[in-house]
């Protein structure tokens, strides 16, 4: 079964022959050329009608008899596993809120962390801010994390100390998590945690993940998305993704507050905070 539409894969399975593909339909990537064509391959193509990208993929299984009732991804983890994992880098559940700025595409990244934090210490100084990443996100970050905010006692960084399950433990005992389009924030709303996922290229429509607890926060400028089902992106025109760079902080903050219903906030007409209780 190949969901990926791409030569590479295209190539493989021609190469392992394959006596049934079961692929997707995209006329906008090279792989469909090596659908046809092949009398010892049998290809069963599904039609793409524009649905949420997981119904589609469900689709595709239920094409070859394989039922998918259930289409909420879950991760299972033991209470002892995430006890662990506080006890490593103590901390203890609830206490603090996960910032999780990287991302496996340069153009996924979000460069306005710093102004966030600042937000976050000023409104919810109860929690720690956990940073959380790969040593390769703190490469591609770069200058970013040379801001003093991130010297800040109450932020603790992570960035490549944690293994993925590690990650995953540390992520069922956060508060809220917050991060752009990446693995880890999957994982947090596989694990059913409030969730504040910003989008960048991609259309919040069909792929954003579908579920209770989440805000989905996606870029403002004309060009996106620029990446959709139809219509797939090759590089990004500006140096920094100028759909990330268009998301506020602001936005950020009353997703937040919206999942935080105990530290709910007021905002004012310009969407500044006027008050709060709680």
């Amino acid at each position: 079964m190949d969901y990926s539409a791409l030569f590479f894969w295209s190539f493989i399975f021609r190469f392992l022959r394959a006596k049934l593909r079961v692929a997707r339909q995209n006329q906008h990537q090279v792989g469909h050329f090596l659908l046809k064509d092949f009398s010892w391959l049998h290809d069963l193509v599904v039609p793409y009608r524009g649905q949420y990208i997981v119904d589609y993929y469900a689709e595709i299984m239920e094409e070859v008899g394989v039922a998918v009732p259930d289409r909420q991804m879950e991760i299972h983890l033991s209470p002892p596993e995430i006890h662990q994992a506080l006890l490593t880098f103590h901390l203890t559940e609830g206490s603090y809120i996960i910032l999780h700025p990287g991302a496996r595409n340069r153009e996924n990244l979000w460069y306005r962390w710093p102004e966030l934090i600042q937000r976050l210490r000023d409104d919810y100084p109860q929690f720690t801010l956990l940073l959380t990443g790969t040593r390769q996100d703190a490469d591609w970050l770069g200058e970013m994390l040379s801001s003093p905010v991130f010297s800040d006692p109450w932020v603790l960084s992570l960035l490549g100390k944690t293994t993925l399950r590690e990650l995953a433990a540390l992520i069922a005992g956060c508060e809220v998590f917050i991060g752009g389009d990446t693995g880890a924030s999957h994982m947090a709303i596989a694990l059913g945690k409030p969730t504040v996922m910003l989008f960048g290229r991609a259309d919040a429509h069909l792929y954003a993940p579908k579920r209770h607890k989440v805000k989905i926060i996606h870029g403002t400028v004309d060009c996106y998305p620029c990446y959709t089902y139809e219509k797939i992106y090759y590089q990004c025109l500006y140096d920094k993704s100028a759909c990330m760079e268009s998301i506020p902080p602001e936005s950020v903050i009353r997703a937040v507050a919206e999942l935080l219903p105990h530290r709910q906030r007021h905002f004012d007409s310009s969407g500044n905070i006027s008050g709060h209780h709680g």
